[in-house]
């Protein structure tokens, strides 16, 4: 086989592979299964609430319990994926992703939904984790930027189609269909990844002189300018857009007495703007950093409009969703380049520096999810200045990381 890595050719796998299409869709597939199964949720919140009869703290935990799960979750992964290989891993998160969906499906209780959330997001960060792992694996350079700004594109309208979905399901049949929906589309990944993703672990990531504890390492990736700089931009940016996705349902329906479809359809907009921003970045030079600070500052001047029109008394649905929209752009177009700057920082290491991006990025994310729902007020004011200091200080982690 081929062992060029040439964008639509085939990857540069050690043995048999699928070809190249579908290896893109299982990829594809595989990175977007756990932003879905988050986003079909989130439109189910008001009508958790009445069922439940939960404050919105106890329902802000739905989302940063599950933001948490998803943080530990992936800094293990990343530790199994270089020991013991990407595809048994993957195999361990799809069923810990479907059983999680039906236990929500059928939970009697409001203990049991928080349960089912944090096995949900535990299962789906696999997905995410190993799967850019594997990109790593078969490419490399600035192709690695490139190949993963195309499959953050291209995942983004699963989940840009399945909030809006989210919302007719649980207007339709309630929010128990949301979690039914899940169950299957995490059962058909499980399958699909049985039978078409092979192994991508190179010998020497098995190897490494890194160490063989499934956190052996960490210190090093933590000591590294490199992987600082870009790892907490990517984590202040990832709270600043999902603090909004979280609190921005119970806002839009209490606040605007819109339904739950009528806020999936908003969010697409967030999810096109993102989308959008990653097949931008596709399109970068290998230099990309200059046009990344640009961006994270766009963000920023966004931000601050928003807490603005929000001290200013300015509530409407337009001052609140347009700036967020900018958000998701930014943070679109500058996820693919940040994250392989992460993720390659130090050879050999790559699962675990994936893990470990993603667990102080969720956890970072759920601290302020939980944040934003102490302070909540009824007002945007709470939401708006969480997300203008995250993006804030996304731009101070960019610029204090070398170029790469």
């Amino acid at each position: 086989m081929s062992k060029s890595n040439t964008l639509g050719s085939a990857p540069a796998y050690d043995h048999e592979a699928p070809s190249p299409a579908v290896h893109v869709a299982l990829l594809t597939t595989l990175f977007a299964i756990g932003p879905v199964a988050f986003q079909i949720f989130l439109p189910a919140l008001p009508g958790l609430s009445a069922d439940f009869h939960a404050s919105s703290s106890v329902l802000a935990l739905t989302v940063s319990l599950a933001t948490l799960s998803f943080a530990l979750a992936a800094l293990t992964y990343g530790g199994l994926a270089d020991k013991f290989g990407r595809r048994p891993t993957i195999l361990i998160g799809m069923s810990l992703l479907t059983f999680g969906s039906l236990l929500g499906a059928f939970a009697p209780s409001m203990e049991v939904l928080l349960l089912a959330r944090v096995l949900q997001s535990a299962g789906g960060a696999a997905g995410i984790v190993v799967s850019r792992a594997i990109v790593v694996d078969v490419y490399h350079g600035s192709e690695i930027a490139r190949v993963m700004s195309r499959l953050v594109a291209a995942m983004m309208i699963a989940p840009m189609l399945a909030t809006p979905v989210g919302g007719a399901i649980s207007d339709a049949v309630g929010w128990r269909g949301n979690f039914v929906a899940t169950a299957v589309l995490a059962a058909m990944t499980l399958l699909l990844s049985l039978r078409y993703l092979p192994e991508t672990r190179k010998a020497h990531t098995a190897n490494s002189a890194h160490g063989d504890g499934l956190f052996a390492g960490c210190g090093q990736l933590l000591r590294s300018r490199a992987y600082l700089g870009f790892t907490a931009n990517n984590a202040l940016f990832m709270a600043a857009n999902t603090v909004f996705l979280a609190a921005a349902p119970l806002l839009l329906a209490t606040q605007y007495k819109l339904t739950s479809f009528v806020i999936g359809v908003i969010y697409i907009l967030g999810a096109l703007m993102f989308a959008l921003g990653a097949y931008a970045s596709a399109r970068l030079p290998d230099d990309a950093f200059p046009a990344v600070v640009k961006a994270a500052l766009l963000a920023c001047v966004a931000s601050a409009a928003a807490l603005g029109l929000a001290l200013g008394g300015v509530w409407t649905v337009a001052a609140i969703v347009l700036p967020a929209a900018v958000v998701s752009f930014v943070v679109g177009f500058t996820g693919p380049t940040v994250q392989s700057g992460a993720v390659s920082a130090i050879p050999g290491m790559q699962g675990k520096a994936s893990g470990m991006l993603m667990f102080l990025s969720s956890a970072l994310t759920a601290a302020m999810i939980q944040l934003e729902a102490r302070l909540s007020d009824g007002s945007p004011v709470p939401l708006t200045a969480i997300v203008a200091l995250c993006c804030f200080g996304a731009v101070v982690a960019l610029v204090t990381a070398p170029r790469r």
